[in-house]
């Protein structure tokens, strides 16, 4: 699943978690009724979506690679849901996350100092750049919150460095879609991290600054890029124009043609020839229409749901954890995860990564907060 340059990272998450399973074994028992939790039917109905898409695929043959990565995906985040079920468990799993993602960002600036330029290969679903730029943006906001609430000097500055290697991987990528999901990143800190304001706009300033100083090479005429698909949405006479709004269009078109399941997973690349010849167009360039056009619009309407559930339930609980004590060692946790699920749909408007295995991990951590703070609520009543 999600690698890069034949480090898969997802396998090596499960290998963590069953040492971890094996170690605990007289203490652990599997918390199942996690699984009654709205987040989690919604999950479940969206697998059921999903092998109904596939059965139904105008083209099975290409759409079971697809099902078997995505089925394991999403049982994946329900088996982390009910692993992590205190607060020890979510500090040792997040610091391997921060562990991990430290090496992957020193070995990409490292790989970039030497080779000029960074070509992410990997396990998943078409694994490249932007996915590796979006997983990213998606992590930021662990480093960024940690960083602002912790208290020990040299976590602070390992933290910071962190973050600032995480950046400047970002945008040696090149990716569009993670440009636009960083700085929506950094903008949401400041509001979502409300405690801090001071010191989160400082940290936030000093960080655009070094992305100012330190832009690679031919990394402003990529993000102009941007205005110039933008202007040139509407030049239809040009029949080789495959920009993403372009391919967006194309994608509503095969919502609207199979508009209950859609043309099955990872058929939009084969089935866009129905609707253009010419153009070279291989995804959507959207994780929304993706779902839409692949697994059709009931599932687009979970996946929405789905967000929108994660998102209300973390607000409300911010909200509870802020009246109770503002020094909650879970609070750092809630904005972190708020952030990051935003900075998903911003990028994930502009890429394919609908079937993100990060995305789900994050979410799955959502719910594990929820139920651990109704755990301590009931013991200290």
């Amino acid at each position: 699943m999600w690698g890069f340059q034949g480090i898969r990272i997802s396998l090596i998450i499960v290998i963590v978690i069953i040492i971890g399973l094996l170690i605990n074994k007289k203490k652990y028992s599997p918390n199942l009724s996690r699984l009654k939790k709205t987040e989690n039917r919604l999950i479940i109905i969206f697998i059921f979506l999903l092998i109904i898409s596939t059965l139904l695929s105008q083209f099975p043959t290409n759409s079971w690679d697809s099902f078997q990565k995505f089925i394991k995906v999403l049982v994946f985040a329900l088996v982390v849901q009910i692993t992590i079920c205190n607060k020890k468990e979510m500090e040792l799993f997040t610091l391997f996350l921060f562990l991990f993602n430290g090496f992957l960002a020193i070995r990409t600036c490292y790989l970039y100092q030497h080779f000029g330029e960074i070509q992410i290969e990997g396990y998943g679903f078409s694994w490249d750049n932007n996915d590796y730029a979006l997983a990213l943006v998606m992590f930021l906001p662990f480093v960024l919150s940690f960083f602002l609430y912790t208290k020990n000097k040299i976590q602070k500055i390992l933290l910071f460095s962190l973050s600032l290697l995480i950046v400047f991987s970002i945008m040696v990528t090149f990716s569009r879609g993670g440009f636009l999901g960083l700085f929506f990143v950094l903008f949401l800190s400041v509001f979502i991290l409300s405690r801090y304001k001071i010191k989160t706009f400082i940290s936030i300033a000093v960080v655009i600054l070094f992305i100012s100083i330190n832009l690679p090479k031919g990394y402003i005429e990529r993000i102009k890029m941007i205005r110039t698909e933008i202007e040139s949405a509407n030049d239809m006479e040009d029949s080789n124009y495959t920009g993403r709004i372009y391919i967006w269009r194309i994608a509503a078109k095969m919502i609207n043609d199979y508009p209950l399941f859609g043309v099955g997973p990872n058929n939009f690349v084969i089935m866009r020839q129905h609707y253009e010849d010419e153009a070279d167009i291989s995804v959507t360039h959207n994780s929304f229409l993706q779902i839409g056009a692949e697994l059709g619009s009931i599932a687009l309407l979970v996946f929405l749901l789905l967000l929108s559930k994660i998102i209300f339930n973390l607000f409300k609980l911010r909200r509870r954890i802020v009246n109770d004590d503002l020094n909650h060692w879970m609070i750092k946790y809630v904005g972190a995860i708020l952030i990051s699920i935003f900075g998903f749909i911003v990028s994930g408007f502009f890429l394919n990564r609908a079937m993100s295995e990060v995305l789900y991990l994050i979410i799955s951590l959502g719910v594990c907060l929820q139920y651990i703070y109704q755990e301590e609520k009931q013991i200290s009543e």
